[in-house]
């Protein structure tokens, strides 16, 4: 299965490479209980809208790792967005 992850501009840099240390421990769990290559592995990439690498939230740079028109994947996740919490928190202090 191929995976796209979108980052985009100020979203969480965690939610963005804790999902694909998820996939990536599917995939290990996934070859220890059935041997490697016997089922179909997922595939996760980083892809941005322009290519080009984003700055998250907190300032730290997130390289695509294919370009977004490479292939039609499977599934797309979009990153969260830190502005889109904090704003709806902020009318409460």
């Amino acid at each position: 299965m191929n995976i796209f992850v979108l980052a985009t501009d100020k979203c969480t840099v965690s939610a963005v490479y804790g999902i694909i240390d998820v996939f990536f421990a599917a995939n290990y769990c996934q070859g220890q209980r059935y041997g490697e290559g016997k089922k179909d592995s997922l595939r996760c990439q980083i892809v941005t809208i322009t290519d080009k690498p984003v700055v998250g939230y907190n300032g730290f740079s997130i390289m695509p790792t294919q370009l977004i028109t490479a292939e039609v994947p499977d599934v797309i996740i979009v990153s969260s967005s830190v502005e889109t919490i904090i704003d709806c928190c902020a009318e409460h202090f």
